[in-house]
């Protein structure tokens, strides 16, 4: 809550009022309140435990129980921060745009562009329905991690 430092009034106050500053607002930060109205005490809550069972059941679907990985492997590329400008401007004219996520390019997607669903060094693989899910298939060791990255990355 960095940004809406200074910000005068009470907690309360920004809470009801929906305080922000600088692209951050309250409601990014709070889990629950706990409200006092008369004799009445109760809890509301921004019903965050609906939200976090459709992503769990979400990443069921790509990491499946027991799943020896680390998730997502790369990390995504931040549209932002490419430069020069041409590399940004020569990568978003042959990514589509439903592709582009949250101002990122998926690493998972550049990986599958490029065929990397279902390859494998050693006894470590990347899954077949996601260009970024490295796993070990229990004996697979640190070396064949990198082996496979290195790949990976070019």
């Amino acid at each position: 809550m960095e940004k809406m430092a200074g910000i005068p009034g009470t907690v309360g106050g920004a809470i009801r009022g929906s305080a922000g500053a600088y692209g951050q607002e309250i409601k990014d930060n709070i889990v629950r309140v706990k409200v006092y109205n008369g004799d009445k005490i109760f809890w509301l809550s921004k019903k965050l435990s609906k939200i976090s069972k459709g992503v769990i059941k979400l990443r069921h679907q790509k990491y499946w129980p027991n799943l020896l990985c680390p998730g997502s492997f790369f990390k995504n590329i931040v549209i932002k921060n490419i430069e020069p400008i041409s590399l940004k401007k020569k990568l978003l004219s042959i990514i589509p745009g439903n592709k582009v996520t949250y101002g990122k390019v998926p690493a998972g997607y550049l990986l599958e562009t490029v065929g990397s669903k279902g390859m494998a060094y050693g006894n470590i693989k990347v899954a077949k329905h996601h260009g970024n899910l490295i796993y070990n298939t229990v004996t697979g060791k640190s070396s064949e991690i990198i082996k496979l990255a290195e790949v990976l990355k070019r």
